[in-house]
């Protein structure tokens, strides 16, 4: 009987022994499981504050960048007939985006211009049918050049300018020859492209103005 109660005992103490540990493996768990959660959030948490102060800071950039957009056309332009281009540009978050009017003396004041040679035609409907193409590439290259010069002479010395056209197959020399009389200078031939294009070229006009 003494036997008995003695083994009872020391049943009753392993089970509550063994109680305790289990209690305190838990809990050791449980704030192991806290400790590397807490972390891994933390990690989470620090690169998504990381990625949006970089997205602020270039976002910033642009809300200190403005841009002059001209379409050389020589009546004015109505705000109904404004490219699209145009205004997807003006909702991109610039400082100001203006369009010039062309049909007057242009003053550029922007720090990134963009010549549109898109939306306005380098080549009549009549010419692209009746001249052969040979003719036709030659009117482009000359008309170009003629544009490029007019908004060379108004250029700021600290402008980036982007060319907004579509030439095809054919490679425009007047754009090539661009480098001695701007330092900085991009085209682009979609309206996306375009868009990224304005952008980049932001930042270049920021750290330009920044030297």
């Amino acid at each position: 009987m003494v036997f008995g109660i003695i083994l009872g005992v020391v049943g009753a103490i392993s089970v509550y022994l063994f109680n305790q540990s289990l209690k305190e493996a838990r809990q050791l768990i449980r704030s192991e499981v806290e400790q590397r959660l807490q972390l891994s959030v933390s990690e989470v948490v620090g690169q998504q504050v990381g990625n949006l102060k970089q997205i602020l800071d270039r976002e910033r950039v642009l809300g200190d960048v403005s841009v002059d957009y001209l379409l050389p056309q020589d009546q004015p332009i109505l705000a109904d007939d404004y490219p699209e281009e145009y205004q997807l540009l003006a909702e991109r978050g610039f400082k100001a985006t203006q369009i010039l009017d062309a049909s007057k003396r242009i003053k550029i004041s922007g720090d990134v211009v963009v010549l549109d040679l898109v939306n306005y035609k380098l080549i009549t409907d009549t010419e692209k049918n009746s001249l052969p193409e040979t003719e036709i590439a030659q009117l482009i290259e000359k008309r170009v050049a003629e544009q490029l010069k007019r908004i060379v002479n108004a250029l700021p010395n600290k402008a980036v300018l982007v060319v907004y056209i579509r030439p095809g197959k054919q490679r425009i020399n007047a754009i090539d020859e661009l480098s001695p009389k701007v330092k900085y200078y991009a085209s682009a031939n979609t309206p996306v492209n375009l868009m990224g294009t304005v952008v980049d070229s932001a930042y270049v006009a920021d750290a330009w103005n920044k030297f």
